[in-house]
């Protein structure tokens, strides 16, 4: 019975120094690395429980009306940026993948911005103060929308999230792309477009 009660025991102080060991290696912070590294350990967007709505947008249609609050508490839309490539952009400050691809999204954005290039990030389900803290951390530039009862996610159909739909000068979707977006693509598709509109 006394061996028994040793292994007993035994057993639980393994199990509490592997508790121990765990809780001191995590860290709160995520490392930042290249948004192509997730790629290619085969990172998958963060699934999404919105409404259902008939379909996604596709590329070569036009690109569902947005109007939704920023966190200065204006009202922007889609259509104020007529005449410019836009990237919409499906976030949360939760999804993992999306604080790894903001910094590659954003150096993109301040570099091709005077040529007619901005993001739109359409932050998903959350309010103005979770986001805020979240978006000063990250030095977010460019405009960012509360979508907070998700409804312009359905009707971008959005079932996983980061999500990016790229609009050309004309409102129409050049480009849709669920899951991590590189910068290298990313810079890639929008001087494409800007070349066009030359």
């Amino acid at each position: 019975m006394r061996r028994s009660q040793d292994w007993g025991l035994i057993a639980a102080a393994i199990v509490a120094l592997a508790v121990w060991a765990a809780v001191r290696s995590f860290d709160p912070a995520p490392r930042q690395v290249p948004a192509s590294s997730l790629i290619a350990a085969g990172q998958l967007p963060t699934p999404l429980a919105t409404p259902r709505a008939a379909s996604s947008p596709t590329e070569g249609a036009a690109a569902p009306a947005i109007a939704l609050e920023t966190l200065q508490g204006d009202r922007i839309s889609l259509a104020d940026y007529d005449g410019r490539v836009v990237l919409v952009h499906f976030w949360a400050t939760w999804c993992g993948p999306c604080r790894y691809e903001i910094p590659e999204l954003s150096r993109v954005r301040n570099e091709l911005t005077d040529l007619g290039f901005e993001i739109l990030a359409v932050n998903v389900g959350e309010e103005v103060e979770s986001v805020t803290p979240f978006v000063e951390s990250m030095e977010m530039a460019f405009p960012v929308l509360l979508d907070r009862d998700m409804r312009v996610a359905q009707s971008y159909a959005i079932r996983g999230i980061p999500a990016s739909f790229l609009v050309d000068q004309e409102g129409i979707v050049r480009m849709v792309h669920v899951g991590v977006l590189t910068e290298e693509l990313l810079r890639e598709r929008v001087e494409t477009l800007l070349d066009q509109d030359t």
